[in-house]
């Protein structure tokens, strides 16, 4: 079990099987690093959180994901969004079927969102920066089954 969420995410990212990831200690945290393929998440903001009656804190982060991938040929676009489209895909599923990152000892996620698949930045030497935005909600503490 991973010791931050943050790295509970890379590990989660990294069962999506259309995914070439990198050996998972390779998966960058806050931005990628050329040369493309390179891939990285970032904590986005926290957002809501608050407290049931049982003693549960809930929280609700946002993260991004973020691909550095070729985009100067047609193909290799068509090729980025056909990934990006895929992975969010897969992010629904999992979250439609309950499987949700295992969070550190104590926590546990309750629900996952994603958005807004982009292009975010094109640079110079033919290169772009891709990001999935993702939001989760989890809880601490307290008794679930109050």
């Amino acid at each position: 079990m991973s010791k931050s969420i943050l790295k509970a995410l890379k590990v989660y990212l990294s069962q999506f099987d259309g995914m070439e990831l990198r050996p998972l200690s390779e998966i960058l945290t806050a931005r990628p690093e050329g040369p493309a393929s390179s891939y990285a998440i970032a904590p986005a903001g926290s957002g809501d959180t608050w407290q049931d009656v049982t003693g549960q804190r809930h929280y609700r982060n946002s993260y991004v994901f973020y691909a550095l991938e070729r985009v100067d040929a047609e193909a290799d676009r068509e090729e980025n969004w056909d990934f990006l489209e895929a992975l969010t895909e897969w992010l629904d599923d999992q979250a439609y079927e309950g499987n949700f990152p295992k969070l550190p000892e104590g926590y546990e996620a309750e629900s996952l969102e994603v958005a807004n698949a982009m292009l975010l930045d094109l640079d110079e030497h033919g290169y772009g920066t891709y990001q999935v935005q993702i939001q989760l909600e989890f809880f601490k503490g307290g008794n679930k089954n109050a």
